[in-house]
């Protein structure tokens, strides 16, 4: 008797088990529909290219005197309004020209506690570095600026590509975002402008990076100071990350000086770990990757995982445990680690080629 009760129950509770974790079909449409559109998504990827953006050198000291005869510079200007805002911790610049190439030499620090000099460029090629570790060997590394373009073969591919990197992708150690160009809400959303995605730390107050729709720079508009593209000029979405001295992506590679990164930029290594595709699972609390993502950012932009996961966290979930790595990305992730290796290799063979080079040689190749 006692036998038969058990098996009843036991056979009771495996259909209530059953009957509990069956998808619906109305589900089981919408997980189908995710999974088509980010085939779609990926499909509209015409090309990869991996490049070194923006880079951010300190120096403590330099001749003067050489530095002037080399590069033509005569003196430095008082930085005002936005400018002073965008390097509060310097009083003095000076736009130094090399060739075609150029950068920004900082100087005047509010503060002990910074570099006496700081030096930026957006102009990273190989040769151009190597020049500047020339005239400053002993600079070290401030920040990097890590970019993937993602050329996309047109302005709806563009569109496309951008929802679902925006409802994939996760940037580590970020928090909140924000959006500019007008509130995105999700797939297929007409706009006129290219929307771009800013990922911040809230306890410094630092980009930590951005994802973005961009087309070619002669298409760029500017109004008030703030850069945009029409969306029909777009071509490509864009992924930057900026690593920061002291942080552990620059400890694990042992980067320190301009000289070590000049060797190996570890582009590889580096962004292979930063460009992580994840969903959330285990728990009725957080939506699933085929739901909606109807969490607001400051900008009133929605459908972002990055704004969900910190959304719940303020909430005191527990999303760290819940965030798992998404399915579907695959073929992109080898794709992206493959051209991550090739820029790694033409990296230090040009290094290679030039290093025994003089500035006077180097400055003809520039």
């Amino acid at each position: 008797m006692h036998k038969k009760r058990y098996i009843a129950k036991r056979k009771i509770y495996k259909y209530i088990v059953k009957r509990r974790y069956k998808l619906s079909p109305y589900t089981i449409k919408q997980k189908n529909d995710e999974m088509s559109r980010i085939i779609h998504a990926l499909s509209g990827i015409k090309r990869i290219k991996p490049r070194i953006h923006k880079i951010s050198l300190s120096h403590e000291s330099f001749d003067y005197d050489s530095l002037k005869k080399t590069f033509n510079w005569r003196r430095s200007r008082k930085m005002n309004g936005d400018e002073a805002r965008k390097q509060p911790n310097y009083t003095w610049c000076a736009d130094i020209k090399v060739g075609k190439r150029k950068f920004s030499l900082y100087s005047g620090r509010k503060e002990i506690l910074f570099p006496y000099y700081r030096i930026e460029t957006s102009d990273s090629t190989p040769d151009f570095l190597l020049f500047l570790s020339k005239c400053f060997p002993s600079a070290t590394i401030s920040n990097i600026e890590y970019t993937v373009d993602f050329y996309c073969k047109s302005p709806e591919a563009v569109a496309d590509l951008f929802c679902i990197l925006r409802r994939y992708l996760w940037f580590p150690r970020g928090s909140a975002t924000t959006t500019q160009g007008g509130p995105f809400h999700g797939w297929r959303e007409p706009r006129k402008m290219n929307v771009v995605q800013r990922v911040w730390n809230r306890s410094t107050k630092k980009i930590r990076g951005r994802l973005y729709e961009r087309g070619p720079d002669k298409a760029k508009k500017i109004v008030n100071g703030t850069q945009y593209w029409n969306h029909s000029d777009c071509d490509r979405v864009r992924w930057e990350k900026v690593i920061r001295r002291g942080s552990q992506p620059f400890v694990r590679s042992k980067i320190s000086t301009l000289n070590d990164f000049l060797k190996n930029p570890r582009f590889a290594e580096i962004v292979s770990k930063e460009i992580q595709f994840a969903k959330f699972e285990k728990s009725n609390l957080l939506p699933k990757y085929w739901e909606d993502y109807i969490q607001k950012d400051s900008n009133g932009s929605q459908e972002c995982f990055q704004e969900t996961h910190h959304h719940f966290r303020k909430l005191g979930v527990n999303v760290s445990q819940c965030k798992v790595e998404a399915d579907g990305f695959e073929a992109l992730k080898n794709k992206l680690r493959k051209n991550f290796k090739l820029f790694d290799k033409r990296w230090k063979n040009r290094i290679r080629r030039h290093k025994k080079l003089s500035k006077k040689a180097l400055l003809r190749i520039l």
